[in-house]
């Protein structure tokens, strides 16, 4: 009965709030207590986590309640408590959806404990500012990782579940995966699977992962994210069948390295050790045919075959080096256009493919004229040799990107009768086919940096990146060395055919950049993305002297040692808050109650503040007053805009003799 009070109290007071202030959401510390209110009025024990330790600050936290098990699981190195992580502005703003799921969570009997948790601070306002985010901290603090998974929930606007197994450079376990698969098809619900099965693109870090996943899967907690739909009724079946099938059996392995293909039947999974058996196979049966020559079918001219193919032997690892060299040298040019122009990173990565391509195509031609048109099976041999150097190279990176290269070199090895210029050249374009499932999961989802990265990347990548298009440079040379051949049969002079050379050249390269561009505009428009809500970087701010900001200070001297109070007084309530300590030849701060991070190569401590802090801040710490020190102190605020904010900074010297307060 006592419950049920509760519950009607806190509704009666919600409808009031959405009445008389509708726009007055709460922030800091006020919706800290909310959320707590919220919980306990479904009779749960909400509990507090500190975002910041120690200190005379009123800050933000964390709120979570704990579910424990009815009986818990005896089976060794289970986990046995399953986080299921929400923001707290999604639990003041969703509470039409939590509210019933709360009530059937009272139901639940379980072989593991359940954490419910509300973080505070997670959405990232401004990446200038350092920000403490309350899922990072949670996760920090979990003593006995593993004893934990996690799942990070969100809400989309759109219709579909959306799952995304991986995060941090690593990926999900696939029985956590295949469990939330398992909830969707339960429930008739619709998903997608970020990364589309190819859960290498989470581990290269190539696309773009949900931030609270990162922080559980980088301390080694298995964790998935998903991105629930906008219909509460669908979304609530989803999360509870989830919760309520959920078991500690079978949660000890963390296969990392596995396949997911979603079908409309079923989900096809192809385990590690499926992968590897794979990857045995190919490799005997690849090398084999390398060693028994038996993609000639020409038996009238093997032995010419086998001497051309012996005088091109150098062309793999010369290409393979002169495209590595290629690419480095074509970032600088790409970055000073890039400088000048104002280019994107796509067009500057596009630029260094061109720019290694004519490179690369120049010497090649400058071979031929020296050593003549060589037998086009020859070309054949070496394609497909480069296309099993791939296969070893990249499943040494990534062992599930294997299949990736084992497609390309299957396409390769039944390609070897083709003689007909127009079907070489169809055959340049089909060696990419197995390549598309990946650039449409990088167009879609890939990170906002990724083109940059490989725009601007160091050696090492760039000599991976020579030997992605090393096949599609092999079969490049194929076809010239067809065209010439056919050139020299019809009586064409030296001048002509390098002529025809480069106008081919030139066509190609518009082809390519041409067919990567509408690529880039189609793939994105025509697919679905399932893309759930992320966190908005704000780009609109601007700064402000503002006289808001003040300070004062005051020390008192122990035995030798001095305590210094800093008071900072904000004015009014700010999004972010940033206060540092630079001293003049070393740190200022020998010790302090509230947290805060040094760094001894710039000589700065800076204190740690949660998003949306108290107006008035206190720092007491043990100073060392034998050095000048410089407080800087930034501040974001509301700038009454929705997405709109102003940033404004404060600074002022504490000299390094004492003398009292300082203004």
């Amino acid at each position: 009965m006592k419950t049920k009070r509760l519950a009607l109290c806190f509704f009666i007071g919600i409808f009031a709030s959405a009445v008389f202030g509708a726009e007055n959401v709460p922030t800091g510390r006020e919706l800290c207590r909310e959320t707590a209110s919220f919980l306990s009025s479904f009779g749960f024990k909400a509990q507090s986590a500190p975002l910041v330790s120690g200190g005379q600050n009123d800050f933000p936290y964390n709120v979570y309640t704990r579910i424990s098990a009815s009986e818990k699981s005896a089976e060794p190195n289970e986990r046995t408590s399953l986080i299921l992580a929400f923001t707290m502005e999604d639990a003041y703003a969703r509470r039409d959806f939590f509210a019933p799921f709360l009530r059937r969570l009272k139901e639940l009997k379980s072989d593991s404990d359940i954490i419910l948790l509300f973080s505070y601070g997670d959405e990232r306002i401004d990446r200038s500012t350092a920000q403490i985010r309350g899922t990072d901290v949670f996760a920090k603090n979990i003593e006995t990782p593993d004893d934990y998974a996690a799942v990070c929930f969100n809400f989309s606007s759109g219709e579909k579940t959306a799952i995304e197994p991986g995060g941090g450079g690593t990926v999900s376990p696939d029985w956590l995966v295949l469990r939330l698969i398992r909830a969707c098809d339960e429930n008739n619900e619709t998903y997608t699977l970020r990364g589309g099965g190819f859960n290498s693109l989470f581990r290269l870090s190539l696309i773009e992962s949900d931030e609270r996943t990162d922080f559980f899967l980088t301390r080694e907690i298995p964790c998935a994210a998903v991105s629930l739909p906008s219909a509460v009724e669908r979304a609530n079946a989803l999360l509870t069948s989830f919760v309520f099938s959920y078991t500690a059996a079978g949660s000890a392995s963390w296969d990392r390295h596995y396949i997911l293909l979603p079908t409309k039947s079923a989900v096809v999974n192809f385990d590690e050790r499926f992968i590897v058996l794979c990857f045995m196979i190919i490799s005997f049966v690849s090398l084999f045919i390398l060693c028994e020559f038996s993609f000639i079918a020409d038996k009238k001219n093997r032995k010419k075959i086998r001497r051309d193919v012996l005088r091109l032997w150098y062309i793999l690892p010369l290409t393979a080096l002169i495209a590595s060299l290629s690419l480095e040298a074509s970032q600088m040019p790409a970055h000073f256009l890039a400088a000048v122009f104002g280019i994107g990173t796509l067009v500057q990565f596009i630029l260094k493919i061109t720019a290694a391509f004519i490179i690369v195509t120049s010497l090649y031609l400058f071979q031929i004229r020296q050593q003549g048109i060589l037998k086009k099976q020859a070309y054949a041999y070496i394609l497909t040799l480069a296309s099993v150097v791939n296969i070893f190279i990249f499943a040494a990176v990534d062992i599930s990107l294997f299949f990736l290269f084992t497609a390309e070199y299957i396409i390769v090895y039944l390609s070897r009768p083709l003689k007909r210029t127009g079907f070489l050249i169809a055959l340049f374009f089909i060696m990419g086919l197995p390549f598309l499932p990946y650039a449409v999961q990088i167009i879609n989802f890939g990170r906002t940096n990724a083109f940059r990265t490989v725009a601007y990347s160091p050696f090492s990548v760039n000599v991976l990146l020579a030997f992605v298009f090393l096949p599609f440079l092999i079969q490049w040379f194929r076809i010239i060395a067809r065209m010439n051949e056919r050139w020299k049969n019809v009586s064409l002079s030296t001048f002509g055919m390098r002529m025809r050379n480069t106008v081919l050249s030139l066509a190609a390269i518009a082809i390519i950049a041409a067919l990567i561009f509408a690529a880039i505009t189609f793939i994105s428009n025509r697919f679905e993305s399932g893309r759930e809500k992320r966190s908005s970087i704000s780009e609109n701010i601007r700064t402000d002297d503002s006289k808001d900001i003040s300070c004062s200070v005051s020390d008192r001297t122990f035995f030798g040692d001095t305590s210094r109070r800093l008071v900072v007084r904000l004015g009014k309530n700010a999004v972010l808050c940033s206060v540092s300590l630079t001293g003049e030849s070393k740190n200022p701060v020998l010790y302090s109650d509230s947290e805060y991070a040094s760094d001894t190569g710039t000589n700065t401590d800076t204190f740690a503040i949660p998003p949306y802090p108290p107006e008035t801040l206190v720092f007491v710490y043990t100073a060392d007053t034998s050095v000048s020190t410089t407080v800087k102190v930034s501040a974001l605020y509301e700038a009454g805009e929705k997405n709109t904010y102003v940033k404004s900074t404060y600074t002022f010297d504490i000299p390094s003799q004492k003398s009292g307060g300082f203004l």
